[in-house]
Order: C-alpha cells, then sequence, then structure tokens
C-alpha cells in the first residue's frame, strides 16, 4: 500500500501499484482505502495512559513508564497469588506474528496457562471438522454456484463482496443466498431465500440431508422446495462451489458446514469453504492459539472480579 501524507496528516490510502500482480490485484477495499480518518483524530490515544489507584485520572506517560509499571503489577500479583492468576488476552485484529509474539511471552515470560484470543465468535469447531479447502478471493472469483448463509459481507468484508459480484455479473456464478435479512446482495441472487431470524441453522441442516425438509422448511418460514432448489443447484454444478457462513450458525453447525466437501464434492465437481469472520485476521488468529488457548469470555468469567490495566 501506498501512503500519502500532507502536513504531517494521513490523507489518502492507495494500491502502491494498480498493475503490479500482488494480493487481491492490488486493489483496497472501501474500509482499506477511505477508513483512515481515525489516524488524525484529535481523540486518538497517542501516548499511553496510567491509572496509579482506583478511581484516579487517566495520566500520560512515556512508553519506558508504562512498561515498568504493568512490569512491577504483574510481579506483585504473581508473588501474592501465583503465576496462573494472570490472564493475557489478545484479539484477532492483531497480525500472525504480533499474536505468536503476544503468546510467547503469556507461556515462557508470564509463564500463565491462560491466554485466550477475544474475537466476536469461535471458528474452532469449524477448524476442527474442517473437511476440504477454503476457498481464497480467486477461487470465489471465478466459482459456478455460490451459496451464502447468514452474513453481510458487502458491509462487513467488502473486497469478498467485490469477488462475488464479479462471479455473478463476470462469470454468470449462480448465488444462492439464505438469510433472515433483505441485504443488498441479494440483488444479485438467483435464488434469494428469506428465512425466519435466528434459523440459519436449520437452513443449512436441511442443506445437508433431505430427510427432514417439511420441518425445517416449517421453521425457517420457507417452502420445502427452496430448499430442493438449492440442493439441486449445488449438485448440478460442474466447477467450483463455494459455501459462505456468517455469524449466525451455532458451533454444531459450523462442525456440520465443515463436512460439506465429503457431502457435495462430485467428479467435475469441487466445494470450498469460506467462513465471514468479523475481524481481518480471526482465522490467523485461530492458527495462531494451535488450538490452546482458552475463550476469552471462559478467561474473564473464571477471574470473577476483573482487573484491567
Amino acid at each position: 500500500m501506498s501512503l500519502g501524507s500532507r502536513g504531517g496528516d494521513l490523507v489518502r490510502i492507495v494500491a502502491r501499484d494498480r498493475y503490479v500482480n500482488g494480493h487481491n490485484g492490488e486493489f483496497l477495499c472501501v474500509k482499506g482505502r477511505f477508513g483512515h480518518p481515525f489516524v488524525n483524530h484529535e481523540k486518538r490515544i497517542r501516548t499511553p495512559l496510567i491509572r496509579y489507584q482506583k478511581g484516579g485520572r487517566l495520566i500520560p506517560a512515556t512508553w519506558d513508564e508504562a512498561i515498568r509499571f504493568t512490569a512491577e503489577r504483574l510481579d506483585k500479583v504473581v508473588a501474592e497469588h501465583g503465576q496462573n492468576s494472570l490472564g493475557v488476552i489478545g484479539t484477532a485484529r492483531l497480525t500472525n506474528e504480533s499474536l505468536y509474539v503476544l503468546r510467547k511471552f503469556a507461556t515462557e515470560v508470564v509463564e500463565t496457562e491462560n491466554f485466550a484470543i477475544a474475537d466476536a465468535f469461535s471458528l474452532k469447531p469449524f477448524f476442527e471438522n474442517l473437511g476440504g479447502q477454503l476457498a481464497t478471493h480467486r477461487d470465489i472469483r471465478f466459482a459456478k454456484t455460490i451459496v451464502l448463509i447468514g452474513g453481510e459481507p458487502e458491509e462487513l468484508q467488502p473486497l469478498t463482496g467485490k469477488q462475488i459480484r464479479q462471479a455473478v455479473r463476470n462469470g454468470g456464478a449462480n448465488l444462492i443466498i439464505f438469510n433472515s435479512v433483505p441485504i443488498r446482495i441479494r440483488e444479485q441472487a438467483s435464488h434469494f431465500i428469506h428465512i425466519n431470524r435466528g434459523t440459519e441453522d436449520a437452513a443449512l441442516l436441511s442443506l445437508a440431508s433431505s430427510n427432514n425438509d417439511e420441518l425445517a422448511a416449517q421453521k425457517t418460514g420457507i417452502e420445502a422446495r427452496d430448499l430442493e432448489r438449492a440442493r439441486a443447484a449445488i449438485k448440478q454444478t460442474q466447477g467450483d462451489v463455494v459455501v459462505m457462513f456468517g455469524s449466525e450458525l451455532s458451533a454444531a453447525a459450523q462442525s456440520i458446514v465443515a463436512q460439506f466437501p465429503y457431502l457435495f464434492a462430485a467428479e467435475g465437481r469441487r466445494v470450498l469453504l469460506h467462513p465471514l469472520p468479523l475481524f481481518n485476521n480471526s482465522v490467523g488468529a485461530h492458527d495462531m492459539a494451535q488450538g490452546q488457548a482458552h475463550s476469552a469470555i471462559d478467561l474473564l468469567s473464571a477471574a470473577g472480579g476483573w482487573t484491567f490495566w
């Protein structure tokens, strides 16, 4: 990326070179290109702040002062309560490199077992049962059929939304959407199936098996033939089928969608999966946790009285 500044303020972000054959063809989504006013915002925190006593003011400090204060407090807690009285929580907004270092800090420096990564929803059930490949943006762009269950890619994952639009407009892809909200990208869909709120799991289960179509249709508020039509569209595809899902799916449903490559793949048809996490590095965060991180909610709940620095 190329960042342009004027008078010390960031004024624009553009692709380094639109003709360079880099990731995503050097394309920046609308958030990457225009979502930077916070960088120059007057309320942006630009220096560490320390609250020296409960209820006291946050006082600006140098980085050295902040690190020293934190280290002293950590040492005090360990001396009084032991190593595992401490917890370290990262976020899916961090890069893989930062999460790797943070985990090393937790396990080897602080020597605590309590390391967690906070995210909007966990993809652990999906990855633990993954039965096929993940779809890249290029795979989405050239897919023959795209199935979207829940989610709102144009709003939350703009670059993914762009690939879907191009697949439909330029490649003639068959787009099937199950959603309780009439999202904008439904205008590109060959089948928009408007389900009842909170019934994404039922829609997914009905795709996996036709045994309970009538019951699933009753629960989702649609016609059984809508489910039959969606299943048939997948099974008739020659080429790539990409199945996407949003945060609406439960852990059990994630485990099932992870098996779709086994259920629907056939000669001439490949089934790829594409979760739609809220943050930019949710998949990388799962990888860096190596299946050993705690749930951030469980960690905080177990702490009882929470202390944040």
